[in-house]
């Protein structure tokens, strides 16, 4: 008999406060960092890093009236492509 076994759900870990970041409205975050981006694509490093929304906005010297992303009246990427 095989046992299959179900693959663990990924934990995300907030790059501020270092905790797990569980599932929620808005969480978790991702801050996607791309180095050389005044030069082409070619030459340009990514790299992605997870956070709570709320650690982000608390870290940030962006006022928190400009993470317009937390408006519930704010498109999600896929209402945005069939707009």
């Amino acid at each position: 008999m095989t046992i299959s076994k179900a693959a663990s759900p990924l934990v995300y870990q907030c790059m501020f406060c270092a905790e797990s970041i569980a599932p929620t409205d808005m969480d978790p975050c991702a801050l996607n960092i791309i180095a050389r981006i005044d030069r082409p694509r070619e030459v340009q490093k990514e790299q992605m890093f997870y956070c709570h929304i709320d650690c982000l906005k608390s870290h940030s010297s962006i006022h928190p009236g400009n993470f317009y992303i937390t408006d519930p009246n704010f498109s999600t990427v896929g209402e945005f492509a069939s707009e």
